[in-house]
């Protein structure tokens, strides 16, 4: 088996040998390494190149989801390595769905509402709540805006994770409940840890916001989170999740958010309310040319010494001809801004 061979270590040419000798057929063992080399889309070289290191770098290219090469190597009789599972390949999805009563709800409960109008009429509501939010808390749970400070600019941390209700896998920022007598910041460094494996520092905290006041009473705080990866425990991330949860953390460039939402939206991932709303609101700040926003956007001072132009929301925008379009000057300011 392939495996097998990534172990064996030598040369290209001793795994040749060696497979035509188990196998009793030379072209069996060349079909099994042209199949591998497809997987990387590489010349096959059969000179001076160690095969396990070959081979382990062909069999990392099929893991990533190359379909051609995995049916090269099944043709060859050879099975192939197990493919990652990633949020682009998963098999989640709903079964089946019915209706659900407070008595068998953990999680929710739905409640009906007499209320008095604006003009003194009394009125029904129906609404949703949870039943996790702690007794002393005034929030349900936390969402997190994650930041890692790079030499090219801010990136913010996200994170792919399959949602039944929607029935897709869904784009968000790092979010938990709050547990018992724990505050947003400290639910917020825990959650982190625990979805993502990094180890930040809270730098802010927003005032309380209702995910869906129409609908529901959950409500939450975002926790700003910087994070400094010179830290050693930042060096090996670990993430700590529970047996039920599916995370595939990955990072965007926050100038890059609105752009990034529209191609993860194309692809057919939904998109979290407050991810969205945070890269309308750079948008906005690019169209609007909103400026001084460094009073509230905090960076570290390593960073904030360098060029404002990598931080383009914060730059002074040239001046726009007179006579350009209504349509033009949209396309120009955003330009200015990137």
């Amino acid at each position: 088996m392939v495996d097998a061979a990534i172990t064996a270590g030598g040369k290209v040419q001793e795994y040749l040998r060696t497979k035509a000798r188990s196998s009793g057929r030379a072209s069996h063992a060349k079909q099994l390494l042209e199949a591998i080399e497809n997987a990387q889309e590489l010349k096959c070289k059969m000179e001076n190149v160690d095969s396990q290191v070959l081979i382990e770098e062909k069999q990392v290219a099929v893991r990533k989801g190359d379909q051609t090469a995995i049916v090269a190597l099944v043709k060859t009789g050879e099975a192939p390595p197990k493919q990652a599972e990633t949020m682009s390949n998963t098999e989640a999805k709903v079964l089946s769905a019915a209706p659900l009563s407070n008595e068998e709800a953990v999680w929710t409960k739905l409640v009906k509402i007499e209320y008095r109008d604006p003009k003194g009429k009394s009125r029904l509501w129906e609404s949703a709540e949870r039943r996790t939010r702690p007794q002393n808390s005034d929030i349900d749970g936390v969402g997190i805006l994650a930041v890692v400070e790079k030499p090219t600019g801010p990136e913010i941390i996200l994170q792919k994770q399959y949602r039944p209700p929607v029935d897709k896998v869904c784009v968000e920022v790092p979010a938990g409940l709050v547990d018992e007598g724990e505050t947003a910041e400290e639910a917020a460094v825990r959650e982190l840890k625990e979805e993502t494996g990094y180890v930040g520092k809270v730098t802010e905290v927003t005032p309380m916001m209702f995910n869906d006041p129409g609908f529901c009473n959950t409500n939450l705080r975002m926790v700003h989170v910087t994070i400094d990866m010179n830290l050693p425990e930042n060096q090996d991330l670990k993430p700590e999740l529970e047996e039920n949860e599916f995370i595939e953390v990955f990072l965007v460039p926050l100038t890059k958010l609105y752009e990034e939402c529209k191609k993860l939206e194309a692809e057919g991932y939904a998109i979290d309310a407050r991810v969205g709303t945070l890269a309308e609101g750079i948008e906005a700040a690019k169209q609007y040319r909103l400026r001084n926003l460094q009073s509230t956007v905090k960076f570290s001072p390593e960073l904030r010494n360098k060029s404002n132009s990598r931080y383009p929301v914060e730059q002074e925008p040239p001046e726009i001809p007179e006579g350009t379009s209504d349509e033009e000057k949209h396309v120009e300011k955003r330009r200015d801004y990137r």
